[in-house]
């Protein structure tokens, strides 16, 4: 069995990473809708989003080793 490395999300790419993570895996759902990246993006921007003020997020990635990027 591959073993799990679970990542905190810090950089840009890996932000872009997170943010794609459900188009990957519903691309082949012909139900599925994607959202807008920019307005995913804006979602975890402090400075765009009013509720980052009074709170705290913090994302995460989980990869195998064949996942690796």
């Amino acid at each position: 069995m591959s073993e799990v490395k679970i990542i905190q999300v810090t950089t840009e790419k890996q932000l872009s990473d997170f943010i794609k993570f459900p188009m990957n895996l519903y691309k082949n759902n012909q139900n599925y809708v994607p959202s807008l990246i920019k307005d995913e993006k804006s979602i975890w921007n402090k400075e765009e989003n009013p509720a980052l003020a009074y709170s705290e997020a913090k994302q995460f990635l989980a990869y195998t080793e064949t996942m690796k990027s």
